[in-house]
Order: structure tokens, then C-alpha cells, then sequence
């Protein structure tokens, strides 16, 4: 492998290339998210799975994304501000128009409206940031390496589950909770790894397509296998953890694949590839504003109700996204 066609590659990628299989990833992210939602939709409810895969998938991909970081961290972060809360506000005006949320303090307008949200991933990924910029800026600057920091962040994260973390039943994968930002933040770092690491990069395009295949195959059975068998059996539910080193490696493995098919993805000519890139800058739209078509439709018959979700949220997450990004450039035209 020419390492030093690798380096050209990866800050070339920083600087004009958008490459599409990350844009794939994200849809993926989008569609996991949105079906975990799906327990009354569809004729069976247990096929509503996958919301913290397409998390994690989500927050890879945003590290990967975010590598070619130049700004510094206060502008950088209110960059990030300013594409998330906007669309979290509307959402949350829709919410409290229609009495899903309630408002009867200060301490609820601030829990509401700028911390955490009622949305768990906007909390999530704005203090992740915070670490994700720290982390990148000392691998970049002082080469600090992303996988010894990813190490530190293990042992932390093993530290606290092995003296703090209450074992007595399953619960580690539940969203709301503050330790499954653990997760999201070692996903951010796998994905500037990803993007950033010449070795780790070298090393990935390496592995044989089939192997990688294997790997999620693999992996995703033995997720899926402890997560059953973990919060259906609280004598084992102190080997929780594994649940959530299965699910990243099954992440990983996904990831690879798809970065491996970009000249594949790239060779299709259709309108379906054509409008992947369209569907994926609407993902943060997608998220917030999925929920209010769910019960909407949810107690209309099947498939007539998936059809209508789908398309109702693809529909009104275009109109937010165009709205807020001419309101945007407005703003920045102005210099505000």
C-alpha cells in the first residue's frame, strides 16, 4: 500500500471530495433511528430495532466528517450550534403547540430549549464536541495518537463500569442515560481514525472485502445474541458491557464496508444514488421531526402508515432544512 498516496488521498478527501458512502452511512444512521420508532407501525413490533446502531453510525460518521477541523473551538462550536438548534427549536415549538412538552419554569426552559432537549442525541452530541475538538486538535497539533486516546478512554470507561455502574439489570444501552455517551464519543473517535490515521486507513482498505462482510455478519449476530440474552437474564447482567463492545465492532465493520464501496456507490448513474446526498443532509431534520408523523399515522393500517411517516417527514424535513439554510446564509450574508 503507497502510504504517501494514502496521505495525498485523505487531505484531498478534507479539502473537495464528498464521498458519498458516508452519506450512505448516514441514511442507513437515519433509517435505523427512524424504525426503532416503529413499534406501533408495524404488524410486528419487534421489528422496531436498531435505534443505537444508526446512533452510532451517526456519530462515526460526524467524526469522520469533522477531521479537517481549522476554526478555532469558538467558532467551531457555534458553527455546530447553529446547524443543530435551529431545527431542534422548530421541532420544539411544534411540541409545545401541540402539548407534547411542558413549560412551567426557567429550569424548563433551559432543560427544554438549550439543554439537554427533549431530543437525548442533541445533549449527547453537543458535549461530545466539546471532547471531540479537544481530541483532534492534540492529535493534529502535538500528534497525539486517536488510538491511545481512544485506549484512555476505555479504561475509563471500564473503570467506571467495574466500580460505579449498577450491574443488578440491563440497562446500558438505554439512551438517557449519561454513560452511553462513552459510546458515541469512541465512535466519534473511530471515525477520525478513520479519516485521519494513514496506518489505520492503509490497514482497513487491506482487509479483504469478504472479510469485512464476515465481520458484521458476525458481529451484529453476537450484538443481537447479547442484548437478548443479557436483559433476559439478570444472573448475567454484569457481563453487560460486552453488549456495547459488540455493537462498536459491528459499527466498525459497517463503516468499512460501506467507505469500501465508494467507487461502486459512485459508479450508479440512477436518480436513487442521486438523492442519497439530498436524504442525508436532512438527517438531523429526520430526527426531530419524525416522532410527530409517527402518531400521526401510526394507528392507520400497514404499510399505508410507514408510507405516510416516511414520506410526510422526508417532505417537511426538505421545507425545514431549505427554509433554515436560506435563513442562514441570510444571516451570514449580513455578516450577523
Amino acid at each position: 500500500m503507497n502510504i504517501e498516496y494514502l496521505r495525498k488521498d485523505i487531505r484531498g478527501d478534507m479539502k473537495t471530495k464528498r464521498i458519498i458512502a458516508v452519506d450512505v452511512l448516514k441514511v442507513l444512521a437515519s433509517i435505523c433511528i427512524v424504525n426503532s420508532h416503529f413499534g406501533n407501525v408495524w404488524p410486528i413490533g419487534a421489528l422496531a430495532t436498531g435505534g443505537l446502531i444508526g446512533d452510532c453510525l451517526f456519530f462515526m460518521a460526524s467524526g469522520y466528517c469533522l477531521y479537517g477541523i481549522k476554526d478555532r473551538f469558538p467558532r467551531w462550536y457555534l458553527n455546530r450550534i447553529v446547524r443543530i438548534y435551529p431545527a431542534v427549536w422548530i421541532s420544539i415549538i411544534v411540541g409545545l403547540i401541540i402539548r407534547q412538552f411542558m413549560i412551567g419554569s426557567i429550569h424548563d426552559v433551559f432543560s427544554v430549549l438549550i439543554y439537554p432537549t427533549p431530543f437525548h442525541f442533541v445533549g449527547s452530541i453537543m458535549v461530545c464536541y466539546i471532547v471531540y475538538y479537544l481530541a483532534v486538535k492534540l492529535h493534529r497539533m502535538m500528534n497525539v495518537s486517536l488510538a491511545w486516546m481512544l485506549l484512555a478512554l476505555f479504561i475509563i470507561y471500564l473503570l467506571i463500569y467495574i466500580l460505579a455502574y449498577d450491574k443488578t439489570y440491563y440497562h446500558i444501552d438505554v439512551v438517557e442515560e449519561n454513560f452511553i455517551r462513552f459510546l458515541y464519543l469512541a465512535s466519534m473517535l473511530i471515525g477520525a481514525l478513520l479519516k485521519g490515521s494513514i496506518i489505520i486507513v492503509a490497514k482497513v482498505k487491506n482487509i479483504h472485502l469478504l472479510l469485512k462482510i464476515a465481520g458484521v455478519f458476525v458481529f451484529g449476530i453476537l450484538y443481537f445474541m447479547t442484548k437478548l440474552l443479557v436483559s433476559h437474564y439478570e444472573s448475567i447482567a454484569r457481563f453487560q458491557i460486552i453488549n456495547q463492545i459488540t455493537i462498536l465492532l459491528f459499527v466498525c465493520f459497517v463503516f468499512a464496508v460501506v467507505l469500501s464501496g465508494e467507487n461502486t456507490i459512485r459508479a450508479f448513474k440512477n436518480s436513487i444514488i442521486r438523492v442519497i446526498p439530498g436524504i442525508a443532509a436532512l438527517t438531523l431534520e429526520i430526527y426531530v421531526l419524525h416522532y410527530y408523523f409517527i402518531g400521526l399515522f401510526e394507528k392507520i393500517r400497514f404499510p399505508l402508515n410507514a408510507v405516510l411517516i416516511v414520506v410526510c417527514t422526508l417532505a417537511v424535513s426538505y421545507v425545514v432544512h431549505k427554509v433554515l439554510e436560506r435563513l442562514t446564509g441570510y444571516l451570514k450574508l449580513k455578516g450577523l
